[in-house]
């Protein structure tokens, strides 16, 4: 008995550690024009691979750029021959997380002070 008495007690006070983070729960943003804007990159630390800038997508690396248009929780842009559709959900001011059908990517947000000359659409 004084055994389980001792380890109930070693676990109460692990929990009560005075330098412990919480753990904070961050509600997740709506998805409009305003919070998709800036650069993102799928890679840590990583160059823009793509900027939402008003109702526009740009790819960085193709030089590409779509109107898009959202819908409750997902993005819709056209190619020439093919509609695309995307769930998007804003964890964070600095998270974007896109779904396809297929897979999911998690972009980070990437300051554009951070950006180079290379990574403008023109």
């Amino acid at each position: 008995m004084r055994i389980e008495a001792l380890f109930v007690l070693m676990v109460l006070l692990a929990a009560c550690r005075p330098n412990q983070p919480r753990a904070s729960i961050v509600p997740k943003l709506p998805v409009t024009h305003e919070n998709l804007e800036g650069y993102w990159s799928s890679k840590e630390g990583g160059l823009a691979e793509i900027r939402f800038s008003g109702d526009s997508i740009y790819f960085i690396e193709d030089g590409q750029a779509f109107s898009y248009s959202i819908s409750s929780d997902s993005i819709r842009f056209d190619f020439e021959y093919a509609t695309f559709f995307y769930r998007v959900e804003l964890p964070g001011s600095d998270q974007l997380q896109m779904t396809s059908p297929h897979m999911t990517t998690t972009y980070q947000r990437v300051r554009e002070n951070q950006n180079t000359d290379t990574q403008s659409v023109r």
